[in-house]
């Protein structure tokens, strides 16, 4: 979570905690969590498959707050993953549109910009990912009209800030808007 709040931060804030490093380094760190998960399968004769470790700790997000549910019913470890993933689309959907239109935030460098919203967007998949693993909770029909029942708000949610963060994305990546 702690790594979760700092991506946020540095989106919101437009500030990179240190300087990024060169291309060269950020490629033989992402080929060396790839051989750590490679080697990891391989030592476990296939138990522990790549990615699996990245999942559970997206699974595991909140896990130790309070006893395992929450006032409504819904599982603390689904709540935890599913407002990670959506504060994480919202900052990069905040990101992308304030360095193309709006400017409300402060100005990001352009390199720092892209690789905090792909680690974002990284994330998120992984979050999909962990959702699929947690079981899926069903608190039946919600509300006074007892139309719109919880898996469909749940769904909602998700899709509509991920269509927000797959606009900022975009926005975010394309050349232009502020100097870098």
């Amino acid at each position: 979570m702690l790594f979760v709040g700092l991506l946020v931060a540095v989106l919101l804030t437009g500030r990179f905690p240190f300087e990024l490093p060169a291309r060269s380094v950020l490629a033989s760190l992402v080929a060396a969590h790839v051989l750590f998960a490679v080697g990891h399968w391989l030592l476990s004769g296939g138990a522990l498959r790549p990615g699996v470790r990245l999942r559970w700790s997206m699974a595991s997000v909140g896990a130790g707050l309070g006893d395992g549910a929450s006032r409504t019913g819904l599982p603390i470890r689904w709540t935890a993953t599913m407002a990670t993933m959506i504060v994480l689309n919202l900052a990069v959907a905040l990101r992308g549109v304030s360095d193309r239109w709006t400017h409300g935030l402060g100005p990001m460098v352009r390199d720092e910009r892209v690789a905090a919203m792909v680690v974002s967007g990284w994330l998120v998949f992984v979050g999909f990912a962990a959702l699929r693993t947690l079981a899926q909770p069903s608190l039946g029909f919600y509300g006074a009209t007892r139309r719109m029942e919880e898996t469909s708000t749940r769904r909602l949610a998700l899709g509509t800030t991920l269509a927000v963060a797959a606009l900022g994305f975009v926005a975010g990546l394309l050349p232009g808007g502020l100097p870098s």
